[in-house]
């Protein structure tokens, strides 16, 4: 079996940053495959680059020959996992397009699920996104300072966030800077998305 981690995320600005995605497969203890991108289009938002991750990664899986194998697809967006198995319904027209490419890319496979794992299940996934965002603000900086300069986080929050002893990640946005502060202040230690990632065992799974 064949577990497809993936990740997407919209940055500084959620809608209307820059979207980037993470893919990481594994079979068994094996990692098979790693991969991630980053790009600037419109329109963009959280959402969108969650599927376009899922999308990247099954587009991966099949370019590797692996559609007759098991695939569990894990994404830590509730939305996207309960569209795609038929429990909310897709109303967005920039989802419709995204959401139908999964369908088709899932019916490629010979057995595949989708489910929904905790952002601390998917570090590994996410770190990818957040490298590839971090690679596209360093080719196109002075893009970057002209459109999102004023989403960036404030010193303020830098400092708080170092004196509950978390390295704020790179280039770190407003929206970004608060939830880790939130997290840190919810559960009474770093944010635990700097973990190591947590696999699920499916092979239990009812």
């Amino acid at each position: 079996m064949i577990v497809l981690y993936v990740d997407g995320l919209c940055e500084p600005i959620n809608p209307g940053g820059i979207m980037a995605c993470g893919v990481v497969a594994y079979r068994g203890k094996q990692r098979i495959l790693e991969a991630s991108t980053a790009w600037a289009s419109t329109p963009s938002s959280n959402n969108i680059a969650e599927y376009a991750a899922c999308i990247h990664g099954l587009r991966l899986l099949s370019d590797m020959g692996l559609t007759s194998e098991e695939v569990v697809v894990c994404s830590d967006s509730q939305l996207m996992v309960r569209q795609i198995n038929g429990e909310y319904a897709v109303h967005s027209e920039n989802i419709a397009g995204p959401y139908y490419q999964v369908q088709q890319l899932a019916s490629l496979f010979h057995k595949i699920r989708f489910r929904w794992v905790p952002r601390e299940q998917n570090t590994e996934a996410d770190a990818l996104s957040r490298q590839a965002y971090k690679a596209w603000i360093e080719e196109n900086p002075e893009l970057f300072r002209e459109r999102y300069g004023t989403y960036m986080a404030s010193q303020k929050q830098i400092a708080f966030l170092r004196r509950l002893n978390i390295t704020p990640p790179p280039y770190v946005s407003k929206q970004e800077a608060s939830r880790l502060i939130g997290d840190a202040l919810k559960h009474g230690k770093s944010p635990s998305r700097h973990s190591r990632l947590g696999r699920c065992n499916f092979e239990k799974d009812e």
